[in-house]
């Protein structure tokens, strides 16, 4: 009996944890041709560093219709720095399949894609950090995870995102 409660509790408190997570809401919508992909942010890989006047962001997103053998783009990640409301080094990837199934990963940097994110609103409640804005920019192969990007066929993009995230947690 004790072994049975002691794993109901653990999943019990597993499942608040993930409860915890999902309150910090996020939606992201990329555009990429002619279609337009809403994702949803997930919590427990997003977070960000710094104050309400400079510092980093760190979003990770699914999309919301994860039917992963239909779906064209998956796994977005996006990056950059802030200073107020200026977006800087920005950085984003996503996975996507190709037109004979395989799959590809994509990368833009504001150096290799002249990518871009303009930040419309930037507000700090607690440890929480609210941002909402745009980005903008061209995605590339790389057979070095986006050290190199290839934009001998460049993908254009753009999107907007607004999200709530928490602070970086180091396992403390």
């Amino acid at each position: 009996m004790n072994m049975r409660n002691s794993i109901y509790t653990a999943l019990a408190l597993t499942m608040n944890f993930g409860m915890v997570q999902a309150q910090e809401p996020g939606e992201i919508m990329l555009e990429v041709g002619n279609k337009s992909i809403p994702f949803e942010l997930e919590a427990s890989q997003s977070d960000w560093s710094g104050s309400v006047s400079g510092g980093s962001v760190s979003i990770s997103a699914n999309p919301v219709d994860i039917d992963a053998q239909e779906q064209a783009y998956w796994r977005l990640n996006i990056g950059f720095q802030f200073s107020g409301t200026n977006g800087d080094r920005a950085s984003a990837s996503v996975l996507r399949k190709t037109t004979n199934g395989e799959r590809q990963s994509l990368y833009s940097e504001h150096d290799q894609g002249d990518m871009t994110v303009d930040l419309s609103e930037i507000s700090v409640d607690g440890d929480l950090l609210s941002v909402s804005g745009t980005m903008a920019g061209q995605m590339g192969a790389s057979s070095n995870y986006g050290r190199d990007i290839d934009l001998s066929e460049p993908v254009d993009f753009k999107g907007s995102f607004a999200v709530t995230l928490g602070p970086v947690n180091f396992g403390n």
